[in-house]
């Protein structure tokens, strides 16, 4: 019988958990707030019992719910049978059959949601976008684009943490903007809207200081200094232009490229930007990283969406979509403002570059920015205004709503 342990924060020797196969590492503090929130599940799957991991897992290893469910889903995508295996919670264990027959067609949630009790840590969890099991499927797509005129392409793997393979994002991003672009022409849309971002812009080795990027830059998804996200959204950009120019249909694409989108968040669930502001306002930093970003109001990145769709001269673009470029300690300052009973929680300096260099060792969030640490950050998106017909907002305005919507929804 196959088996795998759920983990329990309680359960934690060690101040971190991380996955042995992803390299996903949560200190145990936010393991706890992530497991009691139904985010986050790790298990222990002991030598002997995980017959369904690859040759290479040996020994005894922890794997989050993500990669268990990735080592699931290829054994019975290979067999072609159901593989049982026993989910063993706090000593009452929970038999699931992954069906390949099934396996495609139900989400994640619903597979772990309907096993064990009403107690069970996996009801209701979140396995992250489920948008992303279909970008990975074949099927359904010129289905999809019949009769549309237009098409937005705005789905693309954005994780929490970063993983040690800088591939791993790839498949997913880059054959899903093909597969949707295929279907579009085929559909004989009149244009296409593909959500990119600055990331691909703007990282890159021997960078001057300031460093100002632009609409024709790329970033070096070669350089080690882009992790698995930037280096997916390059090779799915780079991609999306090479398949239109060589159709001739170059100007029925544009790329939308915000920065870092914040505003006032929709619901509780842990997504990249939100998360940044609520480790903020819980205390969670010192210091403030030495570190820039331009800021996307999402009001903005959705009206350029919609604007794209008609506007003339557009067409064939990558429109940077922000106003301005705003460091850490700016964030922290505009949150403390705005929040004025949590300041005392809030940064009032930044941290010296090579204290986040060693925390970055041990915290993958931390390791996305050693890159661009002190490095001031430029870029003109005037002309990305004037063919969307708006201006940008202000940052602060954005900031302040994030800050307060992490309030009000219990995020901190």
């Amino acid at each position: 019988m196959h088996r795998a342990y759920v983990i329990y924060p309680s359960d934690l020797d060690s101040p971190f958990i991380e996955c042995d196969d992803c390299g996903i590492k949560y200190s145990k503090e936010d393991y706890q707030t992530l497991f009691e929130s139904k985010k986050i599940v790790y298990f222990y799957v002991p030598a002997g019992e995980g017959d369904f991991l690859d040759e290479e897992f040996t020994f005894d290893v922890i794997l989050c719910y993500s990669c268990l469910f990735k080592y699931l889903k290829k054994v019975t995508n290979e067999t072609k049978e159901p593989i049982t295996v026993l989910i063993v919670d706090k000593g009452t264990g929970y038999k699931i059959t992954v069906d390949p027959q099934d396996i495609n067609d139900n989400d994640f949630d619903d597979w772990m949601g309907s096993i064990g009790e009403d107690d069970s840590p996996f009801d209701d969890m979140d396995k992250g976008d489920e948008d992303d099991e279909e970008m990975d499927e074949d099927d359904g797509w010129d289905d999809a684009s019949k009769g549309c005129k237009y098409v937005m392409h705005i789905a693309s793997p954005f994780p929490l943490k970063t993983s040690r393979d800088r591939e791993s994002l790839v498949p997913t991003a880059k054959d899903g903007t093909i597969r949707v672009l295929k279907a579009a022409v085929n559909a004989g849309v009149e244009r296409i809207i593909k959500t990119s971002s600055i990331v691909a812009m703007f990282r890159k080795p021997n960078r001057t200081n300031p460093y100002t990027f632009g609409e024709n830059d790329w970033s070096d998804e070669n350089w080690h200094g882009c992790n698995d996200y930037f280096v997916s959204k390059i090779k799915a950009e780079k991609a999306a232009w090479e398949f239109m120019e060589n159709k001739g249909l170059k100007n029925k694409l544009i790329c939308i490229c915000p920065g870092g989108v914040f505003g006032d968040a929709l619901d509780a669930k842990e997504k990249t930007s939100i998360s940044y502001i609520k480790l903020f306002l819980k205390g969670k930093y010192p210091g403030a990283p030495d570190f820039s970003i331009l800021v996307s109001d999402m009001k903005d990145v959705v009206k350029a969406h919609i604007n794209s769709l008609t506007r003339p001269d557009v067409g064939g673009r990558r429109l940077i979509i922000g106003s301005e470029v705003k460091r850490m300690i700016d964030f922290s300052n505009i949150m403390s403002e705005a929040l004025p009973e949590y300041s005392k929680k809030l940064p009032k300096r930044v941290l010296p570059n090579f204290l986040i260099k060693i925390i970055s060792h041990i915290d993958t969030s931390a390791k996305m920015m050693v890159p661009d640490l002190g490095i001031q950050m430029q870029t003109d998106a005037s002309y990305a205004e004037d063919l969307l017909g708006f201006k940008f907002q202000p940052a602060k305005g954005c900031i302040e709503e994030a800050a307060k919507s992490a309030v009000r929804l219990g995020l901190v």
